[in-house]
């Protein structure tokens, strides 16, 4: 049992520094020319050349392989690849109002600024889900005809195909079908308490539910709706939606209805014990929202006020701060108010603004209190305009919670259970072990080969033929093997001194 919670431990605190890096570049601006790639020791930024005019205006999504190697992005239209070609089957990946009023126009985008979200698909490295919501004419009693999401769809690229450069093979499959949040947007997604599965967040319409959906390897679940905390009226007010770091807080944030803090629950997808914060004295029209790295302190972006709030104090409304207000005297044109915020892999806040600018503002030491997070107004300067558009990602690098989700079924019985399916010899060895799937329930499943100090260093999938891993240094390692239905960790010893 030791042995099983030490690997636990090891695999929450090594996906700090893993090589998760989906969110290593990010692809932006007006005519999708930008590039910020973060795999640099500081953030290089390029302007690139283009084939032909593709906006990332509002809707902007990229995605990396996990050591940060440039895959494909999106604008809510269409997916390019790496070289900035249409991705095959990759066109018109919306329906309707949206590709007919948008897409098929000279807008050529969605203008949904957070209705993106990429994933890895959990379980195969080379394929990814890409979800979307569209725009339709939506009519409320009492409320004027609007354009608001009515579905959420995804796409699942495959990269494995056209030697690498990726195809769509599943295309605009719808998930939720229904009225999501007034203001567009708020789509977000966080990792499961396993640590390989996602679930999905996206709100509904005038109501305090929330459609919740499960990714894991066997594919999508059925959403439901959770229900917790204050209803949202109809005052429209473009806003953002996040989850912390740690995957324990779910924040939404928009002009009118204010601030909502929840806990969630990793293990359920569940929300509870709901806080709501007023602005209604500040009044301002788009909001943006992010959350430091230690997953202590939110920081609430309102136009021209940033805020930060500490999300472990007694009394967590009463801990607002205002940290700056936006000062453009005699500053040069095209500067960017408060609006989108997104954490980077370098520990920054990175904030967009609503109009097109050439700058972004930048929270240099999130994890501090008050003055001491370092926040420099138009810190960056970019080489092209961008417009209300900065990516929307999730926390790639959370690993699994130490505790279990069901406490009823120990490790223990896990491993005594299950380990004889999998045969590891010799074990202790001289250098090389050989592994091989004696159960045919195991044959696919995932191996993973962790050393002591959580770093990984082989994967791969069993068979019934044996496999052989080569070149191991003396010391402790621990093979960690998985499928949908079972999970556990083997001990392997190393002795070649």
């Amino acid at each position: 049992m030791k042995i099983i919670l030490f690997f636990l431990f090891l695999m929450t605190t090594f996906n700090a520094f893993s090589q998760k890096k989906h969110d290593a570049q990010w692809v932006l601006g007006q005519d999708g020319e930008i590039n910020m790639n973060f795999n640099m020791e500081s953030v290089d930024i390029t302007l690139e050349n283009k084939v032909d005019s593709f906006s990332m205006s509002s809707s902007n999504i990229s995605m990396c392989d996990s050591l940060g190697n440039l895959l494909f992005y999106s604008n809510g239209c269409e997916i390019r690849n790496k070289l900035d070609q249409i991705m095959v089957n990759g066109d018109k990946i919306q329906t309707g109002f949206l590709e007919d009023f948008y897409c098929s126009t000279a807008v050529f985008e969605s203008p949904i600024s957070q209705g993106l979200l990429a994933l890895p698909m959990p379980g195969d490295a080379k394929k990814y889900y890409l979800f979307y919501q569209d725009l339709d004419e939506v009519t409320y009693p009492g409320i004027p005809t609007t354009l608001d999401p009515k579905r959420l769809y995804y796409s699942i690229v495959d990269m494995d195909l056209q030697n690498g450069l990726g195809e769509v093979t599943t295309k605009s499959s719808v998930v939720i079908e229904d009225t999501l949040a007034l203001g567009r947007g708020q789509l977000t997604s966080v990792k499961h308490a396993n640590g390989k599965d996602w679930w999905i967040i996206t709100p509904k319409a005038l109501t305090n539910c929330y459609y919740r959906i499960l990714l894991n390897t066997d594919g999508l679940s059925a959403s439901e709706l959770i229900c917790s905390g204050e209803e949202w009226d109809s005052f429209h007010g473009i806003g953002q939606a996040v989850f912390s770091p740690d995957g324990t807080k779910y924040a939404r944030f928009n002009p009118w209805n204010g601030l909502h803090i929840f806990d969630f629950d990793r293990c359920k997808g569940e929300l509870s014990n709901p806080i709501a914060i007023d602005f209604s004295d500040d009044p301002f029209g788009a909001a943006g929202l992010s959350i430091s790295p230690n997953s202590r302190f939110l920081y609430a972006a309102a136009r021209t006020k940033l805020y930060q709030i500490d999300l472990g104090a007694t009394n967590v409304p009463q801990s607002r701060i205002l940290i700056d207000t936006l000062n453009l005297i005699n500053t040069p044109p095209f500067s960017a108010v408060f609006y989108l915020s997104q954490l980077a892999p370098d520990g920054k806040i990175y904030i967009a603004g609503t109009s097109s600018h050439l700058f972004f503002h930048v929270i240099n030491e999130p994890d501090k209190l008050g003055a001491a997070c370092d926040f420099k107004q138009q810190e960056i300067e970019i080489p092209a305009l961008n417009f209300a558009s900065i990516p929307n990602f999730p926390n790639f690098r959370l690993g699994a919670q130490v505790e279990e989700c069901n406490p009823t079924v120990s490790t223990d019985e896990l491993l005594k259970d299950e380990s004889p399916n999998v045969s590891i010899f010799p074990n202790p060895s001289a250098q090389n072990v050989f592994i091989k799937a004696i159960n045919t329930e195991f044959v696919n499943s995932n191996y993973i080969l962790f050393d002591v100090n959580g770093i990984e260093l082989y994967e791969g999938k069993l068979s019934h033929s044996t496999e052989e891993i080569q070149g191991l240094n003396s010391g402790v390692y621990f093979l960690h093997i998985q499928n949908k239905n079972h999970s556990f960790v083997e001990k392997i010893i190393i002795q070649n001194d």
